[in-house]
């Protein structure tokens, strides 16, 4: 985990919003630790990421992953708009990707991505990985569903929340256990 100060100190470069100032249009997404919804921002559509916050941890969580999204600025790599810090409202903005996830256009969509299509994700998503490893970020969590895809079909990596710094991996350090999805759905 990151010094507390530093993600404190980076969190706090994006503008805080109000709960009220980002109603929701409907919920893309609930799990246990989070829940995303769409919202509307000044005329454009978004998400809403808020984390579900039981602990002090989970407060530390929100504020690491907001803290590697900006440290990890890359065209391929989510970057968050605003938050809301407003207890017992910690969110943060990003984004609405017109294609969503990528998991939902190769098995729920019906559409099928071409040859070109495959690679160019396949390119995206090596390039923001190859990225997070040259800053010493580590995403733990790459899979269809953490791929989402804009209107022009560029892949964006999202869902930071299992994320370490390189430097702060030790061999006793220990991924929580909980799945996260893929053959568990």
């Amino acid at each position: 985990v990151a010094p507390r100060s530093i993600a404190r100190m980076v969190v706090t470069e994006l503008p805080n919003l109000s709960p009220a100032a980002l109603p929701r249009t409907h919920t893309l997404h609930n799990s246990p630790t989070s829940e995303l919804y769409a919202a509307m921002m000044e005329g454009t559509p978004v998400v809403v990421k808020r984390t579900k916050i039981t602990s002090r941890g989970e407060i530390l969580r929100f504020e690491k992953e907001v803290a590697l999204l900006l440290e990890c600025s890359h065209p391929n790599v989510v970057q968050p708009l605003a938050q809301m810090r407003a207890p017992p409202t910690y969110a943060f903005v990003m984004p609405l990707f017109a294609h969503g996830a990528l998991f939902g256009v190769l098995h729920n969509s019906g559409q099928q991505l071409s040859l070109r299509g495959a690679l160019s994700v396949i390119a995206d998503v090596s390039s923001a990985v190859t990225h997070l490893h040259a800053v010493g970020v580590l995403h733990r969590d790459v899979k269809s569903d953490n791929v989402l895809l804009d209107g022009s079909w560029r892949a964006v990596l999202v869902d930071f929340n299992a994320s370490e710094r390189t430097a702060d991996i030790r061999e006793d350090i220990v991924a929580p256990s909980r799945p996260s999805g893929g053959f568990f759905k």
